[in-house]
Protein backbone atom coordinates (compact mmCIF):
# COMPACT_ATOMS: atom_id res chain seq x y z
CA UNK A 1 0.00 0.00 0.00
CA UNK A 2 2.60 2.31 0.84
CA UNK A 3 4.28 1.69 -2.60
CA UNK A 4 0.95 2.82 -4.16
CA UNK A 5 0.88 5.77 -2.39
CA UNK A 6 4.41 6.69 -3.23
CA UNK A 7 4.07 6.18 -7.04
CA UNK A 8 0.76 8.29 -6.43
CA UNK A 9 2.39 11.20 -5.40
CA UNK A 10 5.40 10.92 -7.44
CA UNK A 11 2.73 10.71 -10.92
CA UNK A 12 1.04 14.30 -9.09
CA UNK A 13 4.28 16.00 -8.62
CA UNK A 14 5.57 14.88 -12.25
CA UNK A 15 2.20 15.79 -13.72
CA UNK A 16 2.58 19.47 -12.05
CA UNK A 17 6.07 19.88 -13.37
CA UNK A 18 4.70 19.06 -16.84
CA UNK A 19 1.93 21.63 -16.96
CA UNK A 20 4.25 24.17 -15.45
CA UNK A 21 7.12 23.40 -18.14
CA UNK A 22 4.54 23.41 -20.74
CA UNK A 23 2.09 26.09 -19.86
CA UNK A 24 3.90 28.52 -17.00
CA UNK A 25 4.66 31.33 -19.11
CA UNK A 26 1.08 31.04 -20.62
CA UNK A 27 0.06 31.26 -16.89
CA UNK A 28 2.70 34.03 -15.85
CA UNK A 29 1.19 36.20 -18.67
CA UNK A 30 -2.16 35.82 -18.17
CA UNK A 31 -1.92 36.97 -14.28
CA UNK A 32 0.11 40.27 -15.18
CA UNK A 33 -1.41 43.44 -15.65
CA UNK A 34 -1.35 44.98 -19.13
CA UNK A 35 1.27 47.65 -18.48
CA UNK A 36 1.45 49.81 -21.94
CA UNK A 37 4.14 52.33 -22.61
CA UNK A 38 3.42 54.91 -25.01
CA UNK A 39 5.64 57.84 -26.45
CA UNK A 40 6.69 60.15 -23.27
CA UNK A 41 6.31 57.42 -20.88
CA UNK A 42 9.91 55.80 -18.88
CA UNK A 43 11.06 52.53 -19.25
CA UNK A 44 13.90 50.27 -18.20
CA UNK A 45 15.96 48.71 -21.13
CA UNK A 46 17.75 45.52 -19.99
CA UNK A 47 20.35 44.71 -23.26
CA UNK A 48 21.34 41.13 -22.82
CA UNK A 49 19.14 40.22 -19.86
CA UNK A 50 21.40 42.83 -17.55
CA UNK A 51 19.96 46.03 -16.71
CA UNK A 52 21.20 49.06 -19.22
CA UNK A 53 19.38 52.42 -18.85
CA UNK A 54 16.08 54.39 -17.64
CA UNK A 55 14.84 56.07 -20.59
CA UNK A 56 12.34 58.07 -21.86
CA UNK A 57 10.55 57.22 -25.26
CA UNK A 58 11.00 59.59 -27.67
CA UNK A 59 9.53 58.36 -30.87
CA UNK A 60 7.71 54.81 -32.01
CA UNK A 61 8.06 53.42 -35.25
CA UNK A 62 6.19 49.74 -36.88
CA UNK A 63 10.10 48.37 -35.64
CA UNK A 64 12.22 50.71 -33.90
CA UNK A 65 11.79 52.72 -30.53
CA UNK A 66 13.93 55.93 -30.37
CA UNK A 67 15.27 57.31 -27.25
CA UNK A 68 17.30 60.20 -26.35
CA UNK A 69 15.04 61.88 -29.83
CA UNK A 70 17.86 60.19 -31.63
CA UNK A 71 18.71 57.10 -30.22
CA UNK A 72 17.11 53.70 -32.44
CA UNK A 73 16.33 50.40 -31.07
CA UNK A 74 14.81 47.48 -32.07
CA UNK A 75 11.69 46.49 -31.47
CA UNK A 76 10.54 42.81 -32.30
CA UNK A 77 7.59 42.07 -30.31
CA UNK A 78 5.06 43.98 -28.33
CA UNK A 79 3.98 41.61 -25.23
CA UNK A 80 1.38 42.27 -22.20
CA UNK A 81 3.79 44.71 -20.25
CA UNK A 82 6.80 44.68 -21.89
CA UNK A 83 8.65 44.23 -25.58
CA UNK A 84 11.38 42.65 -27.10
CA UNK A 85 13.90 43.96 -29.48
CA UNK A 86 16.69 42.04 -31.65
CA UNK A 87 19.12 43.69 -33.20
CA UNK A 88 20.04 42.19 -36.65
CA UNK A 89 23.84 43.56 -36.83
CA UNK A 90 25.12 41.35 -33.31
CA UNK A 91 22.30 39.85 -31.90
CA UNK A 92 21.01 41.75 -29.20
CA UNK A 93 18.84 41.35 -27.41
CA UNK A 94 16.68 44.09 -25.86
CA UNK A 95 13.85 44.29 -23.01
CA UNK A 96 11.72 47.23 -22.65
CA UNK A 97 9.68 47.07 -19.45
CA UNK A 98 7.64 50.02 -17.61
CA UNK A 99 8.47 48.65 -13.90
CA UNK A 100 11.76 47.07 -13.26
CA UNK A 101 10.06 44.33 -10.74
CA UNK A 102 8.89 43.13 -14.23
CA UNK A 103 12.24 41.68 -15.07
CA UNK A 104 11.62 37.99 -13.59
CA UNK A 105 7.83 37.40 -15.00
CA UNK A 106 8.75 38.90 -18.45
CA UNK A 107 12.04 36.28 -18.34
CA UNK A 108 9.34 33.28 -18.05
CA UNK A 109 7.15 34.74 -20.24
CA UNK A 110 9.65 35.37 -22.84
CA UNK A 111 11.27 31.54 -22.05
CA UNK A 112 7.76 29.99 -23.15
CA UNK A 113 6.69 32.95 -25.79
CA UNK A 114 7.61 31.51 -28.93
CA UNK A 115 6.83 27.25 -28.16
CA UNK A 116 3.13 28.55 -26.62
CA UNK A 117 2.35 30.94 -29.67
CA UNK A 118 1.42 34.30 -27.71
CA UNK A 119 0.36 36.97 -29.84
CA UNK A 120 1.40 40.12 -29.97
CA UNK A 121 -0.46 43.11 -27.93
CA UNK A 122 -0.72 45.97 -29.76
CA UNK A 123 -1.82 48.29 -26.96
CA UNK A 124 1.94 48.34 -25.96
CA UNK A 125 4.19 50.90 -27.73
CA UNK A 126 1.67 52.13 -29.82
CA UNK A 127 3.23 53.68 -33.40
CA UNK A 128 3.22 57.91 -32.71
CA UNK A 129 1.69 59.78 -34.82
CA UNK A 130 3.44 61.71 -37.37
CA UNK A 131 3.27 65.40 -36.51
CA UNK A 132 2.35 67.43 -39.81
CA UNK A 133 4.56 70.39 -38.37
CA UNK A 134 7.85 68.84 -39.64
CA UNK A 135 6.73 67.42 -42.88
CA UNK A 136 5.27 70.82 -43.84
CA UNK A 137 8.55 72.61 -42.48
CA UNK A 138 10.74 69.86 -44.74
CA UNK A 139 8.27 70.83 -47.70
CA UNK A 140 8.57 74.22 -48.28
CA UNK A 141 12.61 74.08 -47.22
CA UNK A 142 12.25 71.73 -50.49
CA UNK A 143 10.51 74.69 -52.36
CA UNK A 144 12.69 77.42 -51.50
CA UNK A 145 15.76 75.34 -52.94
Amino acid sequence: MLIIDVLIVFAVIVGVLFVLHNWGGYLVNKWMPADNMKQGDVMYIYLNNEYNRKATISKVEENRVFIYDKLPLPLSYRGKFYAVGVDVSDNSRFLYMRKRRYIIPCRIVERFRKSIGLDQYLDNLPVSEVEETEDNEEKEAEDEV
